[in-house]
């Protein structure tokens, strides 16, 4: 099994780096491992405490740490859930900052890939099937590198794929493909 601990606060660091020490709210410690997650590899939990204060609680699905599993694969989900953490993304999904945070990680970063949506294969073969039953609801696929991205719910880019593009990276670059809804 993989030292989450050691892993989160390496992930920790480079977010971090990007956005500053001030810009992420307070992460409770340890994080959650939960078998119960089905449709995502991780998920961030933010309450509101007064003065304008936020507390976030990360959810790691313990299916994912297994040995098959890369190291790179678990650092882009917990990279991803903290980037949900900062100051400017927290209860805003994967808008304008967050997608420009992730655009910065994976600039200065290049062995992660940092995207709204993890790879159906990233988590080895047990993982993949559990969830293609809840992943594989939706399907949309870039026009340029071929890459498909699946969702379980009706989400604003399955309904209007033309606005969505593509943000695997090659070379230090964004695809941008054009997405396709195909099911």
């Amino acid at each position: 099994m993989k030292d989450v601990e050691k892993m989160f606060d390496e992930a920790y660091r480079l977010v971090a780096s990007v956005v500053g020490e001030n810009g992420i709210w307070e992460i409770e410690r340890p994080i959650t491992l939960n078998s119960d997650i089905h449709s995502c590899a991780g998920r961030c939990f933010s309450q509101v405490l007064p003065e304008n204060k936020h507390r976030c609680r990360i959810e790691i699905d313990a299916k994912i740490l297994t040995d098959t599993t890369t190291d790179e694969a678990v650092m882009n989900v917990l990279i991803h859930e903290i980037l949900h953490a900062c100051k400017w993304c927290t209860g805003h999904g994967h808008k304008k900052n967050w997608k420009l945070y992730a655009d910065r990680i994976n600039q200065r970063y290049p062995q992660y890939q940092i995207t709204i949506y993890a790879g159906e294969n990233d988590f080895g073969d047990e993982v993949a099937e559990e969830r293609l039953v809840f992943r594989r609801k939706y399907e949309l696929k870039c026009t340029k590198c071929g890459k498909s991205f699946y969702s379980s719910r009706l989400t604003k880019d399955i309904l209007h794929p033309e606005i969505a593009r593509c943000f695997v990276y090659y070379d230090h670059k964004p695809c941008c493909g054009k997405l396709i809804r195909v099911k």
